[in-house]
């Protein structure tokens, strides 16, 4: 009797480890899926206008571009503009590239410095704040070394979208 309940057994046995393996190598396609690698590419060309520059009785001169939306603003450095893009990832992104191409460059002469950028100040009044004057950084005025030293800089950052329409958890590149 013992051998006849084996016989009915061993076959189930067999179809049981048969059908378990197969679901191994199935999870194991899904994780070749996962890491897969999706390539993102985006190419953004960006012209400036002509540089203006404006003079103020401070001895000081201020330069602006139409295209720019903020400036670099280091206490005591040059006050520059600088242009911000946003570029908007899929969230967990990992491995980014910035590349950036300069096209022609156009120098120009200018006989007073460029204004320093204020600090910054504490949310006081302003009686409090009025005897605070911006200092530049004397070091980086008189030096030959251009300022900044890179063209651009980027960071990642995550957080929801602009429009929070679908909530989405994104990574964003900024230059």
């Amino acid at each position: 009797m013992g051998l006849m309940k084996l016989k009915k057994i061993l076959p189930i046995v067999i179809i049981g480890l048969l059908v378990i393996s197969g679901l191994g190598v199935s999870g194991f396609d899904d994780d070749l899926e996962k890491n897969q690698i999706d390539i993102i590419s985006d190419i953004k060309t960006i012209n400036f206008s002509s540089l203006a520059i404006n003079e103020d009785n401070d001895n000081y001169i201020e330069l602006n571009f139409e295209e720019t939306d903020s400036y670099l603003m280091e206490a005591g450095m040059p006050m520059l503009p600088k242009k911000i893009n946003i570029f908007e990832l899929p969230f967990g992104v990992k491995n980014v590239k910035v590349e950036v191409s300069l096209g022609v460059i156009k120098e120009n002469s200018v006989t007073k410095e460029v204004r320093p950028s204020p600090q910054m100040l504490p949310l006081t009044t302003i009686e409090q704040t009025s005897d605070i004057k911006d200092v530049k950084n004397i070091e980086t005025y008189s030096s030959n070394d251009p300022y900044p030293n890179t063209w651009y800089s980027y960071s990642v950052r995550s957080g929801l979208n602009k429009d929070n329409s679908d909530f989405c958890h994104c990574s964003f590149l900024s230059c």
